[in-house]
Formats: structure tokens, C-alpha cells, sequence
């Protein structure tokens, strides 16, 4: 994939989602992964010329792996045994639902990711 159909699918995306506002901060976790790190490079590109002004940073010490939906749908193998235990302790432990993001319901959970964020000591 060329440098400009991925700036441009980028671009889709966060257009169609409304993912960034102007004056967001984004945090990326990098794992070094090549899905981090296309992420971050189609992030890079994509704020030079994106009208809505926004900034990110990345940290290495509070990522997360990124894992295909695919394989995350069914967690079969021994790869996802850890996993599947991780999920059976949360619903046992939880009450929880499952909640769409959408254009009405962001606010709620942006300003919750920005609570966790300043609670965990997430500092440049």
C-alpha cells in the first residue's frame, strides 16, 4: 500500500467516525508491531495536512497489543487460553454491558479515558 491510499483511508475513517476534534490529544500505545507502527505513521502524515488541529504522543511503558478482530472474535487456541480466563474472572467479578460508541454517546467516554488518563499518571 502506497503512502497516499493509506493516508487516505486514515483520513476516511476519521472523517466518517468523527474521531478527532480540534485540539485532541491522542495517545498511541506502541508495541512495535507493524499495526502500532502504521498507526503511528498514518497518524504523523495525517496531521500535517488535516484541518482539525490535534496532537499525539506515544508510550511505549502503557500499550496495549493491537490483535485482529478475527482472532479476538472466538479466542480459539492455546495463544488466547490467557485471555479467555481474563474474561471469564471479569463477568464473574462485574456487572457490564456492551455499548456502542457513537456520535451521542463519545462525550461520555471521552471524558472517562481523560479521568483515567490524569488518575494513572499519564504524563508526557
Amino acid at each position: 500500500m502506497k503512502l497516499q491510499q493509506l493516508l487516505s483511508y486514515t483520513r476516511k475513517a476519521v472523517d466518517t467516525y468523527q474521531m478527532i476534534q480540534p485540539g485532541d490529544k491522542i495517545a498511541i500505545g506502541i508495541s512495535g508491531g507493524k499495526d502500532s507502527l502504521t498507526l503511528l505513521y498514518a497518524l504523523h502524515g495525517l496531521k500535517r495536512f488535516y484541518p482539525k488541529k490535534f496532537d499525539f504522543i506515544t508510550r511505549r511503558d502503557k500499550f496495549e497489543y493491537i490483535y485482529k478482530s478475527s482472532d479476538l472474535t472466538n479466542l480459539k487456541g492455546k495463544k488466547y487460553h490467557s485471555k479467555r480466563n481474563h474474561i471469564a474472572k471479569f463477568e464473574k467479578a462485574y456487572e457490564w454491558k456492551y455499548e456502542e460508541i457513537n456520535i451521542d454517546n463519545k462525550k461520555k467516554y471521552m471524558d472517562f479515558f481523560e479521568k483515567w488518563f490524569s488518575e494513572n499518571n499519564n504524563s508526557e
